[in-house]
Parts: structure tokens; sequence; C-alpha cells
């Protein structure tokens, strides 16, 4: 078992994802001690995932530093140390931009961005203590890639990515690795609840090339590999959990990287690259030919652009890079 020996504390834990990533530390071995704001989600999930193993659970708002900086002293009182951070408590609205109010605004990012923040700090001083310890966020494919309607979301989601970079420089001579999840489209009891309907889970899904949604057990399973010393020499990277789909845009993903690393070629080889792509995805008529069409594309902008040395070694800072990216620049 990966984690077995080791405690963790896991937010957001009363449904979905926070729960899964809960059970898979149980099932793995750790002691875990789960909070959430919804007090009776928290007592339905502590009944259930105590068949898993030891697990404690305590009513927290991890936007309030003096609840934060209880639960860690909660957690450390039952199991003597923390040794792995989990960061999932967050929240979504999908609202037009310029109709968002500054309450939600705030609310978004006290929640899913000042949340990450107190909790992080106030655990890796106790891991620091120790000198050992492992920190993984919650990001999103939203906070590498814009989606409308969630301006907000797509900023606390960003947000976190960087702190996560952050955090894994500062906090590295202390042996303490941070890394953040980003998943794309999860089905959840929330989005059930919500009232989406099946025919929008198969428009979305549609555009996934494995062609289906992801499974909370699948963020879990990414979730544990980060926490567990299988990753002991992997720190400050975000890992992508999205079927090959960035939020926002359709079909493939490798169109994607040049516009995140615009630095790599530049804004004029951006602008030409993605105007064409939009003449693509005007022009063609069916799903498979703007695909087709696309990687043509993507092959021959490739092969006719040599990225700087600066733009190389800049390429080395993310394991995130596709092979074909990394292949251009190796043979410029």
């Amino acid at each position: 078992m990966r984690l077995e020996g080791k405690s963790a504390i896991v937010t957001g834990a009363g449904r979905g994802i926070g729960k899964a990533i809960a059970r898979k530390f149980l099932e793995e071995g750790a002691r875990v001690m789960i909070c959430d704001l919804d007090e009776d989600c928290l007592g339905a999930a502590h009944e259930e995932l105590s068949d898993f193993g030891q697990v404690r659970s305590e009513l927290v708002d991890v936007t309030s530093r003096e609840a934060v900086e209880y639960l860690a002293g909660q957690a450390k009182g039952a199991f003597g140390r923390i040794d792995v951070l989990a960061n999932n408590a967050g929240i979504s609205r999908f609202e037009p931009f310029l109709e968002i109010t500054d309450e939600n605004w705030n609310d978004t990012l006290a929640i899913n961005l000042t949340g990450v923040f107190l909790c992080s700090q106030v655990v890796a001083a106790e891991m620091r203590n120790q000198a050992s310890g492992a920190i993984v966020n919650m990001g999103s494919t939203n906070g590498i890639l814009g989606e409308e309607g969630l301006a907000h979301y797509n900023a606390s989601k960003a947000g976190v990515i960087l702190l996560t970079k952050t955090m894994a420089i500062e906090l590295a001579p202390h042996n303490i690795r941070v890394n953040s999840v980003c998943p794309g489209f999860i089905l959840t009891e929330l989005q059930l609840e919500s009232g989406m309907s099946e025919e929008a889970i198969r428009d979305y899904t549609s555009l996934i090339p494995l062609n289906r949604y992801g499974r909370v057990e699948e963020v879990a399973n990414a979730f544990a590999f980060l926490a567990s010393d299988e990753a002991s020499f992997i720190t400050g990277t975000e890992l992508v959990v999205d079927g090959v789909r960035p939020a926002g845009s359709e079909g493939l993903v490798p169109h994607r990287l040049p516009v995140l690393y615009g630095g790599v070629y530049g804004v004029d080889h951006i602008r030409t690259f993605n105007s064409r792509l939009f003449q693509i995805r005007k022009t063609s008529v069916t799903s498979a030919t703007r695909r087709s069409t696309r990687m043509q594309w993507v092959w021959r902008f490739r092969a006719s652009t040599t990225p700087s040395p600066q733009a190389i070694m800049s390429l080395n800072q993310f394991t995130t890079v596709s092979p074909w990216l990394q292949s251009a620049a190796v043979s410029g």
C-alpha cells in the first residue's frame, strides 16, 4: 500500500471527488482526517469511509485561518503527524463575466484559492518541523485555458496552479513536495443533481477523444500517486486528468500548447497559428474533417518554426508538454 503509515488531511471530502480521494488514501493505508462545511454530507461520508480505515472528521471553513489551525491541530493530535494535505474544497458558478457580483467573485476566490493558501501555509509549517510532506492541490483544466461563464472559477484555478509552483520552490528545501491535479470533465453527484441532462453529458463527452467523461476515482488515483513516495522526485507540476480535452476548446489537444507557451514561438507565430485554426473551424463541415485538417496544420506549423535556445530551456520546466512540441524544440 502506497500510503501505509502516513496521515493525511482531505478538505471538501463530504462528497464527490473529495470523498473519493479520502477513500483512495484509506485504501492505500493512510489515516485520514476529512473536513467539509456541509455537516450532513460530512457525517454521511465519515460513516461510509469508516469501513475502509481510520478516519476522523471536522466541520471546517477553509477560508478561516482559525478554523484551519484547529483542523491541523486536531489531525496532529489524532495521528501524531501530518504527511499529506489534499486541498480539494472548492465551488463553481456559471455566470457571464458582466453579471458576476462582487460577492460571488469574492466567495469563489476565497474558497478555491485563499482556502488552498491558508491550509497549505498552516500544514506546511507542521511538515517543515518533521522535514517531510506532500501537498496536492485541486487545480482544473479551466486554470490552464479559459471557459466562458466561469471567469471567477477560471481565475481561482489559474491562481492555484501558480501558487502550487511557487510553493514547490520555496518548500523544497524542507523536503515538502507540492503538486496540483487538473481534472477536465468529471461527472459528479453535484452535476447530476443540478439537472445536467444525459444529452448535455453526451454532447460534452463527444468532444473528448477518449469518448467518455472522467470518474471521480480517476482523479483520486492521481492524488494518491502524487501523495506517495512513487512521486518522490515530482514537485511543482500539474497533472492533467482530462481525456485529452482542454477546457473551452474542441477536439484534439495539440493546438493549446503554442497558446500556453506563447513565449516559445513569439506573438506573430501564435497569431498566424490561431488564425489558421479559426479558418479551419469555420470552413470544415464535419468534426472529423476539422480534426484531420487541424492536425495537418499543426505539423506544418511545427516544421516551419524554430524555438530559441531560451524557449527550449523553458520547456524543461514543464512535464505536461506534448511530444510534438518537445520534438519541435529538439529538432530546432
